[in-house]
């Protein structure tokens, strides 16, 4: 059971002097003017025309009491009644009667009322309400307010609200409902000069117990065989009378029958009058496919009644007849009779709900009893504004600030609340015991199927998270300032967060400010997160961490622009393309689209700018041929260990076999490019597929996910024949394929080139370079078959130079910390690693697995010269695990018995043999165990084989001069 609370009618006293202020001790001979009001009856009360955007009506709900369930038309049919009577303060109200004329007040939709009084001070009174439903044409003139005992539609009040007589002859009637509550209050006693915030406030409920039967088993039976009508005798002793003064029960009796019918409970008519009112929400709107394959409803809420209870438990007996037809109808048949003999348990105030399978014969039934009507709260030092905002944030509903308020309580919402701020300051206040603990670290949990939305300009203040989101739950902010002093604002823990407008703030966490939205990782495939608008301090959404490296939550179609220490989310700018320069300017993601659709479709050469950090949306992405673009669609995609359920970008230069490549220049102009998400079973996956003759520069890959059961998988999957890559980076990402996987690139090489030595032979000038270049440590290589690298999968008579990888590479065959296989295939056609390094890694394989490059290939030509591959410069300091034979610090095996692996002036942090297999030039390289290998005379070495290659490669003409940066062992030397 849940905690026992109280949640209706909120009563506050106040006192104002007649004449002028009073001290406290002041001659209280006369009379003094006294304000009774009453106000929020139920606190969930604006939920009476709840229908929010998207048309759902969530007050036809069983669980829901009377002003909770009316809705605008309802209203139309009946008003609120009001009474209030006021007596002596005495031992026994059984046969009290009132010292002031009754006062009525009658509304014709729920809002607060006021009744004012004269009260002699230095007595004591005892205030009593009543509240309940009359017919809509009734008000407090027709016919006078003094004749009210028979206005009620189900109340007879008698001579006094001691004498309250219930005519309840039907169920599934919400009007049934009433409210009640008493106080017992000395005006004397009133110190502050009737401020109505010191008083202590009387919160009402009902003398009744609501019980529901809900069916679980409407699609088992026939289709041609649905509940029309009920019928309910009683068969235990029930009270048929109040006293409101002290709020007994009395006039037992032993039976009683109602009869109700259902009209066209499921056609999906619009609910009118009081004739028909029936339940659209909760377990009434769930739906299941039966045995026939028809979609049908599966729950059913048969009847709801309220029965007269006391504080404590007591326990009611009835049968229950279900029939197909209205009971008027001759041919009505019983589609069955169950006997609820056993303790079904009532308490005032609280909801019993019986649920199961009462329609058909596999009978399964559950009974509880909860707390639904009301707050789980009774702090009787919480002041009733304060109560009623911590009711809204429990059942739902619309709160108005009229002051400042603070709560101190967390709550879960399991309805559909709005907060209207009106300028004013909600602040959640952590008790100082209760800091720390979990519970009361987030103000609000917004449960599945529940919303909260903050509406107005204002300020929501909390010391933990303003709200975490679970799976189904809805958070909708349009403005307001809301600031926290944890590092995390909102949360979505599977549900979804819709911000449009307003300023956010959160502390940092470990020197940043990632977590101010944080995405759970657990539940990112059912939760959302959408900035559509709002200033954000020191957060980017657009490129937010989180828990998740660089996912944007930008809806699309927006940016966050930086402003000083804010970012500041507004409509993204639209790119245009640049038929002169045959150029795409791209500022959003739907740009970088346009310009691979032309690439993939009209024009391979067509140049790329990148004007800002771009994050793609994660939603899946399709072809929009009549518009000459690819667009995004509204399938969100999701990833479940590992593996993306759709990709949000297609691969540019890869579209067909006349059109395989690129071959233009993509200049990122120092940004970055996050979320790239692909999932691809063929061949060559990427952001960029094959590029030819082309130039990307200064690029950033950030938080990629590209996964392919196929082989060539890398941001810029195939570069070949005069291309030329600088400054591109990858961080934060995962590359899984098949075969040929890397942080970078899956193949480097060159295969075309036309200078000659002196002597007539050949000279081999790759054109094809990579230069400047970095991958993370927080990025994963994963191949499940042949070659990973760090940076290239296979290098293949091409240059990488001056770059770095701290990426976690794993494969099976030919694993390198930088490359995993490099060849030197044609004549002359050498591969280079010049003044290179990798770090961190953890590599795997059987064999062929090295620090640097994993095997080291040379083909020799039927003319019988060969091409060399040099690795000049470099320096590992990696961790290898693998259980093959041909495992080395710098290069695992040389494929051929001529020494044509050169390896100048490298070293490697590792146990390990420079070269695990094979011959290779490598007398000026070193393993060194630890610092203490470290010597004079093998830094001399490694000096003597740089300055032996540079002799060697003195004539090398190359675009630009390839300087080696060495490490702490080896000084400045020129290469070429």
């Amino acid at each position: 059971m849940k905690t026992k609370f109280f949640a209706l009618l909120a009563l506050v006293l106040g006192m104002v002097s007649c004449a002028k202020d009073f001290a406290p001790e002041a001659n209280y001979g006369g009379e003094v003017d006294f304000t009774l009001a009453v106000s929020a009856p139920e606190l969930a009360v604006t939920r009476a025309d709840d229908t929010d955007a998207d048309g759902k009506n969530n007050s036809h709900n069983s669980a829901y009491g009377a002003i909770d369930y009316l809705t605008d038309a309802d209203w139309n049919g009946v008003n609120l009644r009001y009474i209030l009577e006021v007596y002596d303060v005495a031992d026994d109200y059984t046969n009290a009667t009132p010292i002031k004329d009754r006062q009525v007040k009658i509304v014709d939709k729920y809002e607060p009322v006021k009744f004012e009084l004269r009260l002699a001070p230095k007595r004591d009174y005892h205030f009593v309400v009543f509240a309940d439903f009359v017919a809509g044409d009734v008000t407090v003139d027709t016919p006078t307010y003094e004749a009210q005992k028979d206005l009620g539609l189900h109340h007879v009040i008698g001579e006094t609200l001691g004498d309250i007589t219930i005519k309840n002859d039907k169920i599934n009637d919400e009007c049934t409902d009433a409210y009640f509550g008493t106080l017992d209050y000395n005006p004397s006693h009133n110190t502050h000069n009737n401020n109505l915030a010191d008083q202590k406030p009387l919160i009402l409920k009902r003398p009744y117990s609501k019980v529901r039967v809900v069916a679980t088993d409407l699609a088992e039976l026939n289709l041609n065989v649905e509940p029309a009508s009920v019928e309910v005798v009683y068969t235990a002793s029930h009270a048929t009378a109040f006293n409101a003064v002290n709020g007994n029960i009395s006039s037992f009796t032993s039976e009683k029958t109602f009869r109700g019918n259902y009209n066209e409970l499921f056609k999906d008519v619009e609910k009118g009058g009081l004739k028909n009112h029936f339940y659209t929400a909760d377990y009434d709107s769930r739906t299941d496919v039966s045995k026939s394959g028809v979609e049908r409803h599966t729950h059913m809420t048969l009847f709801t009644d309220y029965i007269l209870a006391t504080d404590e438990q007591n326990t009611i007996q009835f049968t229950m007849t279900v029939f197909d037809k209205e009971l008027e109808d001759a041919t009505k048949q019983s589609i069955k009779t169950t006997a609820f003999n056993t303790q079904i348990p009532v308490q005032r105030n609280y909801l019993t709900t019986i649920i199961g399978n009462v329609l058909t014969t596999a009978t399964e039934i559950e009974v509880s009893i909860d707390d639904n009507f009301a707050s789980e709260l009774n702090e009787e030092n919480v002041n009733v504004k304060e109560r009623i905002l911590l009711e809204t944030l429990i059942n739902g509903g619309v709160f108005d600030l009229t002051e400042d308020l603070t709560i101190t309580a967390p709550t879960r919402l399991k309805g559909d609340a709005v907060i209207r701020l009106n300028g004013y300051t909600l602040t959640y206040d952590i008790p100082s015991d209760m800091e720390g603990t979990g519970e009361y670290a987030i103000m609000t949990r917004i449960e599945n199927g529940a919303s909260l939305t903050f509406v107005g300009e204002g300020k929501v203040v909390s010391d933990g998270y303003i709200a975490s989101v679970n799976e189904g739950g809805v958070l909708n902010i349009s403005e307001g300032t809301f600031e926290t002093e944890s590092c995390t604002l909102f949360q979505s823990n599977g549900g979804k967060i819709n911000i449009t407008g307003g300023e956010f703030k959160a502390a940092p966490y470990n020197g940043d400010h990632r977590y101010t939205i944080n995405f759970m990782d657990s539940k990112k495939q059912e939760g959302l997160i959408e900035i559509s608008g709002g200033r954000f301090y020191k957060y980017n959404p657009e490129e937010s961490l989180s828990e998740n490296p660089a996912m944007n939550f930008c809806k699309n179609g927006y940016w966050a622009t930086e402003d000083g220490d804010w970012f500041i989310v507004e409509k993204a700018k639209d790119g245009w393309y640049d038929e002169a320069a045959n150029k795409v300017v791209a500022y959003s993601a739907n740009d970088l689209l346009k310009w691979c659709w032309i690439v993939n479709n009209e024009n391979r050469s067509c140049n790329l700018d990148v004007m800002r950090n771009i994050s793609l949306p994660m939603y899946t992405v399709e072809d929009a041929a009549a518009d000459e673009t690819y667009k995004y669609t509204t399938t969100p995609i999701t990833i479940t260990d590992g593996v993306p359920s759709g990709s949000n970008w297609v691969t540019a230069g890869a579209a067909s076999a006349e059109k395989r490549y690129i071959d233009g220049v993509i200049e990122g102009n120092g940004h970055s490019i996050n979320n790239v998400t692909m999932c691809s079973s063929t061949q060559v996956t990427g952001f960029i597929g094959r590029i030819h003759n082309g130039e990307v520069h200064n690029l950033t890959f950030n938080g990629a996910n590209i996964y392919s059961t196929s082989s060539y998988v890398a941001p810029i999957a195939y570069v070949e024949d005069g291309a030329y890559i600088t400054n591109v980076h990858t961080k934060n990402s995962n590359f899984y394929g098949a075969g040929f996987v890397a942080g970078i690139s899956a193949e480097l090489q060159e295969r075309y080139y036309n200078s000659q030595y002196p002597d007539g032979r050949q000279k081999n000038l790759p054109a094809t370079r990579m230069e400047n270049c970095s991958v993370d440590a927080n990025t994963v290589v994963r191949s499940t078959g042949s070659v990973a690298g760090g940076i290239i999968g296979q290098l293949y008579g091409a240059i990488l130079y001056n770059s770095t990888s701290k990426a976690n590479v794993t494969g099976t065959v030919n694993v390198g910390g930088l490359v995993g296989h490099m060849w030197a295939y044609y004549a002359d056609r050498h591969a280079y690693i010049i003044n290179c390094s990798c770090e961190g890694a953890v590599i795997t394989a059987n064999d062929d697995v090295a620090g640097i490059v994993g095997r080291s290939e040379i083909h020799k030509q039927t003319s019988g010269t060969y091409a060399y591959n040099f690795i000049v410069g470099c320096n590992c300091d990696v961790t290898i695990n693998s259980n093959g034979t041909r495992v080395g610090a710098i290069v695992s095996y040389n494929s051929h018995d001529v020494n044509y692996t050169s390896i100048y002036g490298c070293y490697a942090v590792s146990n390990l043999p420079v070269i695990a297999s094979g011959n290779a030039k490598a007398e000026t390289s070193f393993s060194f165990a630890s610092a203490a290998d470290i010597t004079a005379e093998k830094v001399a070495k490694m000096n003597e084989g740089v300055n032996e290659y540079n002799a060697f490669a003195a004539d090398y003409v190359f675009p630009d001069p390839f300087t080696c940066k060495q490490e702490m062992l080896l000084p400045q030397a020129t290469l070429w």
